[in-house]
């Protein structure tokens, strides 16, 4: 009996580690996970054709309109701000860049915004959840 419970107890040690370990190595959730426009609705739509098309954000992918980008570090800045590191590979080029997502709650004067600031460059975009 004593073997059995040692067995046991060294079997819920191990998989407790292993759940410990896992959630060190486990990415941040990032609230913006999902589709984002800049220019109009009807980008949004599967079939859209065109450059101005919305962004697609996953848990460990970018997708624009000709270029996707991996997702390496994730940073956490504030409640709802996170700096990415990317390597985004598109046009036959790769290039390394960080990105920061801000997300900005729905108000009574706008609705909820996902702003894109690429520190290096300065550009800054402003985006809405896809319907």
């Amino acid at each position: 009996m004593e073997s059995v419970v040692a067995t046991a107890r060294t079997w819920l040690i191990a998989m407790a580690l292993c759940l410990v370990a896992h959630a060190a190595t486990a990415r941040p959730a990032t609230p913006f996970v999902g589709r984002w426009q800049w220019d109009g609705a009807e980008t949004c739509a599967a079939n859209y054709e065109g450059d101005n098309v919305a962004l697609q954000i996953g848990d460990r992918k970018l997708i624009f309109y000709e270029s996707k980008c991996d997702i390496g570090a994730v940073r956490k800045l504030g409640d709802n701000s996170y700096r990415l590191d990317l390597v985004c590979r598109g046009e036959g080029e790769t290039e390394r860049k960080s990105v920061i997502f801000a997300l900005l709650a729905k108000s009574k004067v706008s609705d909820e915004l996902l702003l894109r600031i690429e520190p290096k460059s300065g550009f800054v975009l402003a985006y809405r959840r896809c319907p």
